[in-house]
């Protein structure tokens, strides 16, 4: 459904979540374009390349801690990817006057210019796939998209036209494509895993999800499941942790978190398209009072 390329990848620095405000309870999406690029296919390197510009003009132009949004969404080599930016539950879409909202929508950047090109159907299934994605797992709270031109009242800094005049009157028919798409996650196919108990190593706890293997067969998306491991810290004190994968289903792992005491977090893993792909998911925790499971919604 989305394949996901973690912000180390790209070439951005990974902050400890303490160097974020947050976390801000999401409500939608707010979707932007770059004003620069196309929805033309481009290589992963490009699009790396593109988001490590847009990280370094955001920190000069704007005196900004990050890159402002979410994700940056590409077409590479005619697949939507999304790269990895700011934490999604953080203060992303730190654009003027957002805070006043109490940063309550994901910002999602699309390459390309959309008051001078319009969107193609990669470009048009990648963003109604991410707001599917992010409202079945509980990133927000509903299936709501903004533009950015629609915040224009809070803003000191005058009027925008992003997304683009030509990507804009979309978000009605993107957000029913999205209710579409989430009406494939049916109950009956909601499969849900225990992670096992495995030999401590050392002084860490460790659980693991071994052999979880998915069928690609539906060739409109780029995978068949979304999956998303599950952690709730049931303990008084926080609880660090570490997530280990194998780059074929969990891709952007190794991660590090902290989880506040008493909380519940929830991670994303994509399967890849292609056929069948196994791997196993790995988590460490210096503490062994914790909760975690592992979900695969099918996508019909």
């Amino acid at each position: 459904m989305i394949q996901l390329i973690p912000r180390e990848e790209a070439g951005l620095p990974r902050h400890p979540d303490s160097y974020y405000p947050g976390p801000f309870p999401k409500v939608g999406v707010c979707l932007h374009n770059m004003a620069v690029g196309s929805p033309d296919p481009t290589t992963l390197e490009r699009a790396k390349m593109r988001t490590r510009t847009n990280y370094k003009y955001h920190l000069a132009k704007w005196g900004s801690i990050d890159i402002m949004e979410a994700y940056d969404l590409y077409n590479v080599e005619g697949f939507p990817v999304f790269i990895e930016g700011r934490p999604a539950w953080s203060n992303c879409d730190a654009f003027s006057g957002m805070a006043q909202l109490g940063y309550r929508y994901i910002g999602l950047e699309v390459h390309g210019n959309y008051d001078t090109q319009y969107p193609n159907d990669v470009i048009l299934e990648g963003i109604s796939d991410f707001l599917a994605a992010c409202c079945a797992g509980g990133k927000i709270s509903g299936l709501e998209m903004k533009g950015h031109r629609d915040f224009n009242s809070l803003s000191s800094y005058g009027p925008t036209s992003c997304p683009g005049n030509n990507l804009y009157p979309l978000i009605p028919e993107l957000v029913a494509e999205a209710r579409r798409k989430l009406e494939g996650y049916g109950e009956e196919e909601e499969m849900i895993y225990n992670l096992e108990r495995l030999p401590k190593q050392g002084s860490l706890f460790v659980w693991g999800a071994a052999d979880v293997f998915t069928r690609i067969d539906n060739p409109r998306h780029s995978a068949d499941y979304l999956c998303w491991l599950n952690v709730k810290n049931e303990s008084p004190s926080p609880l660090p942790i570490e997530i280990f994968g194998t780059p074929e289903l969990a891709a952007g792992h190794p991660h590090k978190d902290t989880i506040p005491p008493w909380e519940k977090r929830g991670y994303d893993i994509y399967a890849l398209a292609g056929g069948h792909y196994g791997g196993s998911i790995i988590l460490k925790a210096s503490q062994e009072s914790l909760l975690a499971t592992m979900t695969l919604l099918r996508l019909k």
